[in-house]
This record gives C-alpha cells, structure tokens and sequence, in this order.
C-alpha cells in the first residue's frame, strides 16, 4: 500500500503503529485554515518529513517508515539531498514513492541495482543490500557487525536489524524476489517464484526498475 506506515520500533513491543489502510495510514494537516486527516500517500514532502521529525514512537502523530517502500527518515533525507528539484511542495504520491525507490536501489544500495541490470553477479551482495535497506529481508550468510563498539552475530536467515525487527521470509524466498527484479525474466512456477509472490507475475521485456517493484506487491517488508 502506498499509504503504509509505521511509528518505529519500542522495546518488548516490536513495531507499532503498523497499517496499511485505515485511520493509522492518516495524518491531521491544516489545509485552507481547516484541519484534515490526509492518507500518507496525499501528504506533501514538508509534512511528511514534519511527521518523520518526531522521535517519540508512542506520538501517535509520528511517522518512521513510510509508503510503498517504506521510506525511513534517514532514507528521506538521503533521497531529497540526491534530488534537489523534489520540493516540500510536492505530493508523497505513489509516483514520488516510485521515484524514491529508485534513488534506493540505483543510488543508495547500488549492488541491488547493479544485480538486477546485469552489470554484476555478485547476488550475495545484492542479497545483503536488501537486507540493510529493508529489516524484513533475511541476511545472506553469518556475519558480524560492529554497533556501538560491540561485536554482534547475525545468522544466516536472520534480520540485520535488532530491535524488534525480523525476517519475514527465508534466504530462498529473498533471493528468488531478487533474481525476479531481473529486467525481462519470468521465473517459472517450479522455482518458487509464484509462492513468494503470487499476486505479481513478472512478463519478458519489463523494465528492471518496474521488475523491481514487483517485489513489495508481496509485502517483504515488516508492518
């Protein structure tokens, strides 16, 4: 849904403020001196971000993750610093959204998108890339970080992040959405591709941006 949302995580709790239709996906704003409730998906960049600013998770009135893609305030920054001529003004549409997914996977996590065009076949990269980007993609291989000047160990199969966030589907399952955003591939039904997310099926000569998107129609995200 382009209008899903999330307040961010709380100890003990997990995410909160969760939703992807309803009350939870609106925001009061003053429009023409008169305040409206307004979905995520109508909010311009100013409010949006106005939202995104609030630390507070039990603020019912804050935003952390955001839209289709689930936009963090991070991730919004990032994106609006890449791409001067979005304006506060503008409408967190699904175009925006759609726009800002690209700046994500061509721009800022770019092993996702050299994957998907060919010009790398380093999957286990991409794979990882996804897995920073969004908390429900599994990473690839054991690992071990550094947050905080402490060593942590990350399973295979297991979030990147802490903190109430978790995987949401297997190493399988992510690599087989990855090699769906492959421009022009159709994954057969033997392979898996149509369990992982049967409400997309990929056809030859789509665009791997577009390929790309098809992903979240199967909600690989946490909500």
């Amino acid at each position: 849904s382009y209008d899903a949302v999330n307040r961010g995580t709380l100890p003990g709790k997990g995410i909160i403020g969760s939703a992807t239709s309803g009350a939870l996906t609106t925001r009061s704003v003053q429009r023409n001196g008169t305040n409206v409730l307004v979905p995520i998906s109508g909010l311009t960049i100013d409010e949006l971000t106005q939202f995104q600013s609030i630390k507070d998770p039990n603020d019912t009135s804050r935003v952390f993750a955001a839209g289709f893609y689930q936009i963090i305030p991070d991730t919004m920054a990032g994106f609006l610093k890449a791409h001067p001529e979005v304006k506060g003004s503008d409408v967190f549409d699904p175009a925006m959204q759609d726009k800002a997914f690209s700046y994500l996977i061509y721009e800022k996590r770019k092993d996702i998108g050299k994957y998907i065009s060919g010009k790398s076949g380093d999957r286990d990269a991409a794979l990882l890339a996804l897995a920073k980007e969004w908390a429900s993609f599994p990473v690839p291989t054991d690992m071990v970080v550094n947050r905080g000047g402490k060593q942590v160990s990350i399973k295979k199969g297991e979030s990147y992040y802490g903190q109430g966030n978790k995987a949401s589907v297997t190493v399988k399952q992510a690599g087989i959405a990855l090699d769906g955003m492959i421009a022009g591939d159709e994954l057969p039904e033997s392979q898996g591709y149509h369990e992982c997310y049967p409400k997309c099926v990929q056809r030859r000569g789509t665009t791997a941006t577009r390929a790309a998107r098809s992903v979240f129609y199967g909600r690989f995200w946490s909500l």
